[in-house]
């Protein structure tokens, strides 16, 4: 008489980066070690999955390719910071969706996005934080088309501001570039973002 050990399932997890919902039962994730992937999976009745959420999930593939999910649980939502402008969580998936090819790629952008879950500290310019990750985002994606300027330099408290606004535009004209570079910036939905 044969035994059959049955296995454990695999968890897997992603960040939803955007949502077919309610037309159809669909997310695109990005998939630590797989890459953003177009997944399909059975109806939740009344559950709402945002983008920038990290799921926790079983994947299988089907013949055609298609990965299937089920077992879904919410291990995430972003901080308050985050969860406060919806429009720079939007324009980071977006940007995922774009721009991550690679299974390493999709690792390293999952850990940078761990970010958006963690609380700042009260000093923390958000603006600044949130411009910070996009840099981070095409660093290690090697997306830049120039180098990124020389934001240093000493102020004293009464030029601390005007220096932090010319950073900030600094950084914004320096990922307008990277954006062209690869892509023609109006194909982005979001990326009003970078001209405020």
């Amino acid at each position: 008489m044969a035994y059959y050990c049955k296995e454990e399932p695999l968890y897997r997890y992603g960040t939803i980066i955007r949502s077919f919902l309610p037309e159809r039962a669909a997310l695109l994730l990005l998939i630590p070690g797989v890459g953003v992937r177009y997944v399909v999976f059975a109806r939740f009745p009344h559950t709402i999955f945002s983008v920038g959420m990290t799921i926790r999930f079983v994947s299988r593939t089907k013949a055609s390719g298609v990965l299937v999910i089920s077992d879904i649980s919410f291990e995430q939502t972003a901080a308050d910071w985050a969860g406060s402008d919806l429009l720079f969580v939007h324009h980071l998936c977006e940007l995922c969706q774009r721009f991550v090819f690679t299974d390493e790629d999709a690792g390293a952008v999952f850990t940078l996005m761990q970010e958006l879950y963690q609380s700042l500290a009260y000093e923390e310019d958000v603006e600044l934080k949130k411009l910070a990750m996009l840099s981070k985002f095409f660093i290690l994606l090697g997306h830049y088309a120039p180098p990124l300027p020389a934001l240093d330099g000493g102020a004293d408290a009464g030029e601390a501001t005007e220096l932090a606004r010319q950073k900030k535009r600094t950084i914004k004209q320096w990922l307008r570039a990277c954006i062209c570079a690869c892509e023609p910036a109006y194909a982005l939905k979001t990326i009003h973002f970078l001209t405020t």
